[in-house]
């Protein structure tokens, strides 16, 4: 048959078959159907062809005529009859059109051409439509400002040769108890805002992250939430456990074959020994505006103990330094000059009264700075703070940097010289801390260390003697000889180190280093054979558990990781003299570092909180920051 297009925009013509053609689209292509007489001819679908049409496109109605409300498809078949004949005569107009004429380019849609005339009127009283909401909706905050004139006007769905108002129409719409009294389709204001927002949101759905979000932040407030949690993390535990559905499969994008452990936190997993997985990443110091002919020795380094925020201190140049570690950039955000203090030791700590962390400042002086990072204020120590003694810090010549900070951060312990420890209290204002106790001990104290309450303080003098000292007593509790003796330089403890872990168990260790390179390792365990005696609790020998001695000079940093699983050890005096010992094992880590390793001469290393960062600092004024994969 012969198919002829009446509308001038498609004059052309095509060699179709009817049968082919289902009603619908006949009417949206504006064709006739004309017969071997040139009569019009009424093609009627059979069974076969509606299902086939339902199955494929949805349509609203189905072979037995009855709406489908359920269906959202926008179906020419429902627009009424009046719409047609505007069609035709509309057809009729374009047909004198010339055809140049027939296509223009659409420019921007300005907000005045859906309330114009034509469109706008009186909301009739007739009409009986109503704003329909959504779930979503109803679960919005209450606007702060409502428009109380949006409801005075009415806007028109029929009519309109553009097809944007054509989308927001529904299948309530057709129903004729919803006509106005002119036989046009009319919603008032709202309803229009509401339809113009959901047709916005159809084409620009909401971002994952943001529904994600709204999601944690519902189930945070709702009660009803937690079931779903719960099964949530049951099925999270089978995935990590390799029971795995077939939807878990699919919708993975895992290794199938690995094993499906549970994340490594800290003080859950056990370090596998002999390798240890290390990247090398861009320096933490490298945005410091510092020429490469003017490099200067690192004295101290610290990680924050919360924030990923790492402070560097050089005693040549007297300047403190802090950047933010995020292993591309590392940025820098501070810094903090001492003129007439050179720094050799700083430390972060936060005071119990102030919200803001804090860093102490020391060196060869008789006094120090406390720098205040919300304030970006720097207080130096009270006068008279320390007894005029012969052994006290008072006296010109002695340095500061010798100390510690309790777990609490409240108290620092100052070793002074012949013995001499007092204790600061720093709970308060700076300017108003004092000495709350002093302790002495028969030899000079090379280096000490807390104990996790806060309570005790573990020193260590030059005849390898290490003293326990009951803070709440004033006194001694117990004390033992460092095995062999090699003149102890350094003493730590995972009490001191790892305050993120729980005390006790397998991880309660203690370090001390000697100017001969060996470090002796013991455990704090209780249930230890040194413990359990009930012998002469002063001065008894102790064996220790394992025994370093990988590096052959002086001792000169002692460090355990976040969960007590690793120890590194550095002397300064030899280049590239760094290790990293295996604790539950005692062995060394054989893979790094290595001989190509740019190390250095290293002055001071720090972990990160989480453990997955060691930054190492050296002589030549660089900070070398290395990732471990095993907590990253």
């Amino acid at each position: 048959m012969v198919v002829s297009s009446q509308n001038k925009k498609k004059n052309r013509v095509k060699v179709i078959d009817s049968n082919s053609l289902s009603e619908r689209s006949k009417k949206r292509a504006n064709l006739r159907v004309l017969g071997e007489d040139g009569s019009d001819k009424q093609i009627k679908k059979t069974d076969e062809e509606l299902k086939l049409e339902e199955s494929v496109f949805g349509f609203v109605k189905d072979f037995k005529g009855k709406k489908r409300l359920g269906s959202d498809i926008d179906d020419g078949d429902d627009d009424s009859e009046y719409e047609d004949d505007e069609r035709d005569q509309t057809d009729e107009e374009l047909a004198q059109v010339p055809d140049e004429q027939l296509f223009s380019i659409d420019g921007p849609i300005q907000s005045t051409e859906s309330f114009n005339d034509n469109s706008l009127s009186p909301l009739p009283k007739t009409s009986n439509l109503k704003p329909t909401t959504t779930v979503a909706q109803s679960k919005k905050r209450k606007p702060a400002w409502v428009d109380d004139t949006i409801n005075r006007v009415s806007v028109s769905l029929t009519g309109c040769i553009q097809n944007r108002k054509k989308k927001l129409k529904t299948l309530e719409d057709l129903d004729h108890q919803n006509f106005t009294e002119d036989g046009q389709i009319r919603i008032n204001g709202e309803e229009y805002q509401k339809r113009l927002r959901r047709q916005f949101e159809k084409m620009h759905p909401t971002p994952t992250w943001l529904k994600n979000f709204r999601k944690l932040k519902e189930s945070s407030s709702d009660p009803e939430n937690q079931t779903e949690e719960r099964d949530a993390e049951e099925e999270e535990n089978d995935y990590e456990d390799g029971k795995m559905s077939i939807d878990q499969i699919l919708r993975s994008t895992g290794d199938l074959n690995r094993n499906r452990h549970k994340e490594k936190r800290i003080g859950t997993d056990s370090l596998p020994q002999g390798i240890l997985q290390v990247e090398r990443l861009r320096d933490a110091n490298q945005a410091e505006p510092s020429s490469s002919t003017n490099k200067t020795s690192i004295s101290s380094l610290k990680f924050h103990p919360l924030a990923p925020i790492l402070l560097t201190a050089s005693s040549t140049s007297k300047r403190l330094s802090f950047f933010k570690i995020d292993g591309v950039h590392n940025p820098a955000l501070h810094f903090v000059s001492t003129p007439d203090l050179p720094i050799q030791r700083a430390e972060f700590f936060t005071p119990i009264n102030n919200q803001s962390s804090n860093v102490l400042i020391a060196g060869n002086r008789p006094y120090f700075y406390t720098f205040d990072m919300r304030k970006c204020q720097c207080t130096k120590s009270p006068q008279g703070l320390f007894n005029r003694s012969p052994s006290s810090q008072s006296i010109k010549g002695i340095s500061l940097s010798n100390f510690k900070f309790s777990p609490s951060g409240s108290i620092v312990a100052f070793v002074g010289l012949k013995g001499l420890i007092e204790l600061v209290d720093f709970s308060n204002n700076i300017s108003t801390s004092q000495v709350i106790c002093s302790l002495r001990s028969n030899s000079p104290i090379k280096s000490l260390a807390w104990d996790r309450n806060g309570t005790e303080l573990m020193t260590i003098d030059n005849k390898a003697e290490v003293s326990v000292w009951d803070l709440r007593m004033r006194r001694i509790r117990y004390s033992w000889l460092d095995d062999g003796g090699f003149h102890p330089t350094k003493i730590t403890t995972t009490d001191q180190d790892c305050l993120n872990q729980s005390s006790g168990g397998d991880r309660d260790y203690c370090a001390v280093g000697s100017q001969t390179g060996i470090v002796n390792i013991y455990s704090n365990n209780r249930s230890d054979e040194f413990f359990s005696e009930e012998s002469d609790l002063f001065g008894r020998e102790r064996k220790p558990m394992k025994v370093i001695d990988n590096l052959t000079t002086s001792i000169s940093n002692l460090k355990f990781n976040p969960d007590g699983q690793i120890l590194a050890i550095s002397s300064e005096t030899k280049k590239d003299s760094l290790k990293v010992v295996h604790l539950k094992s005692g062995t060394v880590f054989s893979n790094w570092p290595t001989d190509k390793t740019p190390l250095g001469n290293v002055t001071d290393l720090s972990f990160d909180s989480t453990g997955k960062n060691l930054a190492i600092g050296n002589r030549k004024g660089k900070v070398l920051l290395y990732s471990l994969k095993y907590w990253s």
